[in-house]
């Protein structure tokens, strides 16, 4: 079947076969996946007519095993993998060899010379061998000889059919609760969506064998398994909702535009899936708090990446660590993934063949080059404080959607947060006069607000009395916000940000007074009267 040439067209293990190619890589940790795929791809072959060839299976518990077309059963070859190699490259017939984890072998001179005799020979029969594993550092003499097939997870369609067929071991037992059965399984393939056939049998039968039904959640559940194989990515609980976060205005809008874009409707729409957003400001501007509000109002988990845990003494394991993290985000995908403190991690990036032999740079680079390219629905979400270390390509459109400022809350949104934390505290805000400690905490961040409850609870606390106005006003009169101290740096953040930046809040509507003119005029008293 020939392709026009503007369609982006994903070779199959089935197209490197049938081009006779000596040697293909295919990345999976399932060897029954790999032995699926190689069996479906003979089958092609047989209904175009070709020469059926004879099917190779070495693992180094079984050594070499050879099926000839038509037969079940096999002839046993060598157990060692230097001679099984040698045996396929005097082979005269073609063969297709499966070759099971040879990563660890990867270091051996001799195994790699056989491997280029083998797969050189390969060519003369019309052979191809097949190199399956998770991962496969290739040594430079194989780099030519050896082709990357992709090995995709499975479709929503294939799990769809997976789950079928549990349902059929288990019908008798099965409860649909209600629900049609077509439409249970629906719901089952997306929340196993992400995971391989094997997580996806284990959630299924785990579902089947505690509720006898597909319990949604709990297969949900079951792709934090894969986020705990690795310490670089770390699963974050979201309890926080988007009335907890004070202000963000025109970032609330923005998403609202984007809540269902993760559905099939908007594929069918010709939308792509969002990169993610950058956020920056000054410490305790609540930008972490925002991530976590991000994931619960799109309805996904959410992870944090830990950019230093990257790091790692072995020479090549720090990229490998963050090839990792990044496939088994994929896997758990659709996720938000939280990049907290950015300018901490990616520190070093300048001066990165000076000081670690350029391991920083490569590992920015894989990171910077996954997310321009990756068509999986992880949707990002980075914290900066101060920007200006990170270099221009960090923040350049196509890595990120858009870069948010998050400034200084305003006086109506100091009103908001006042009203937030108070009812955290289990107290009713229409005790307090939130509309003098707005004007009251100018300059103060939601964070430097926070503190400010909590410093006048604990006074309170201290003299048996109840929280009130009183209290608070105090707490921020002794506060100096932190804005006010680094006025230099905050003159430079500034600055970079209305040039690159949009800011999170919309613009009041009505002029404030500010505190200044209000003392000014003598109209701001220290007390709230009514709460005397």
């Amino acid at each position: 079947m020939t392709k026009k040439k503007t369609e982006r067209y994903v070779p199959i293990l089935r197209d490197y076969l049938l081009s006779c190619n000596p040697c293909v890589f295919l990345p999976t940790s399932e060897e029954a996946v790999a032995l699926t795929k190689v069996k479906e791809a003979i089958a092609s072959l047989e209904e175009l007519g070709k020469e059926t060839p004879d099917l190779g299976v070495w693992k180094i518990t079984t050594g070499l095993r050879i099926t000839a077309p038509g037969h079940s059963a096999f002839k046993q070859g060598p157990r060692d993998l230097m001679p099984s190699l040698q045996e396929i490259e005097k082979t005269q017939r073609p063969i297709i060899a499966i070759f099971y984890n040879l990563r660890s072998f990867m270091n051996m001179p001799a195994v790699i010379q056989t491997l280029v005799d083998t797969i050189t020979a390969a060519r003369l029969t019309y052979s191809t061998i097949v190199l399956a594993g998770p991962y496969l550092e290739l040594p430079p003499e194989l780099h030519d000889l050896v082709t990357y097939c992709e090995c995709p997870l499975p479709t929503q369609k294939q799990l769809e059919t997976q789950i079928k067929s549990f349902i059929d071991v288990y019908e008798d037992d099965i409860k649909l609760d209600g629900e049609d059965a077509d439409v249970l399984v629906s719901k089952a393939a997306i929340a196993a969506s992400g995971l391989t056939s094997m997580a996806a049998e284990n959630a299924t039968a785990l579902s089947l064998s505690i509720f006898g039904t597909l319990d949604i959640t709990l297969i949900q559940e079951q792709k934090e398994q894969e986020i705990r194989k690795s310490d670089v990515l770390e699963y974050i609980p979201v309890k926080e909702d988007m009335d907890m976060l004070g202000g963000f205005g025109e970032l609330k809008d923005w998403l609202e535009k984007r809540r269902n874009v993760f559905t099939d409707k908007a594929r069918d729409y010709g939308l792509p899936y969002p990169k993610g957003i950058l956020l920056v400001g000054n410490a305790g501007s609540g930008k972490s708090l925002c991530s976590k509000v991000v994931a619960s109002f799109l309805e996904l988990p959410l992870l944090r990446m830990d950019v230093g845990r990257i790091f790692s003494s072995l020479v090549g394991s720090s990229e490998s660590r963050c090839r990792a993290a990044l496939k088994i985000a994929e896997a758990v995908s659709p996720c938000v993934v939280m990049l907290d403190e950015m300018e901490k991690g990616l520190a070093g990036f300048n001066s990165s063949g000076n000081l670690d032999s350029g391991v920083t740079a490569r590992v920015v680079a894989t990171i910077l080059t996954w997310r321009q390219e990756t068509k999986y629905p992880v949707f990002v979400v980075g914290t900066v404080n101060d920007p200006r270390s990170l270099p221009p390509m960090v923040y350049r459109k196509g890595r990120f959607d858009e870069i948010w400022a998050v400034g200084l809350p305003t006086y109506e949104e100091r009103v908001e947060i006042f009203d937030i934390h108070i009812s955290k505290r289990k107290r009713d805000p229409e005790n307090f006069d939130l509309s003098q400690l707005a004007l009251r905490s100018e300059d103060f961040s939601g964070a430097e607000i926070e503190s400010c409850i909590e410093d006048a609870m604990f006074t309170a606390f201290s003299h048996d009395e109840e929280l009130s106005t009183e209290y608070i006003l105090e707490s921020i009169a002794s506060t100096n916000p932190q804005a006010s101290i680094n006025t230099e740096e905050a003159k430079l953040l500034k600055e970079w940000i209305d040039a690159h930046a949009r800011p999170v809040s919309k613009k009041e509507n009505e002029k404030v007074t500010t505190i200044r003119n209000l003392k000014r005029k003598g109209g701001l008293h220290a007390r709230n009267t009514d709460n005397q």
